[in-house]
């Protein structure tokens, strides 16, 4: 977890602090505004991350600790709610992509489903066949 918070923060400063020598335009201005919102979905995924994944890993710490915990008859519904959330987070970084990322949001939508649908429907009848 240190780790990814010193890449992502290493990512985002150089991010957000390169400066632009001489006049600055709109394409630079618009640049740097896209760049401020990639450091800001970097910090919401470190942070789901972290709320997803450290109740988790702080579970096996606490148990390591205190393994007359490990013998009570709930620990396997604590152990599954934990797993739960940290398998969540796998089902939260793309609705972080298409809220927080405007080309993410323009693929999706014009994308054609039809041809998604087609295609998904052709696989599954190629696998009943055979």
């Amino acid at each position: 977890m240190t780790v990814m918070i010193v890449c992502y923060g290493l990512m985002g400063r150089e991010l957000c602090c390169s400066r632009s020598i001489g006049e600055v335009t709109h394409n630079q201005r618009e640049s740097m505004k896209s760049k401020r919102k990639v450091v800001k979905m970097f910090g919401v995924v470190v942070t789901i991350f972290a709320v997803c994944w450290l109740p988790y890993q702080g579970f096996f710490i606490f148990v390591y600790h205190h393994r007359h915990f490990a013998e009570s008859s709930y620990v396997q519904h604590v152990f599954l709610s934990f797993y739960w959330l940290a398998m969540s987070n796998s089902m939260v970084n793309p609705i972080i992509y298409y809220w927080m990322n405007n080309r993410y949001f323009t693929i999706l939508t014009l994308s054609d489903m039809n041809s998604v649908v087609k295609l998904f429907l052709n696989k599954r009848s190629a696998v009943i066949f055979f």
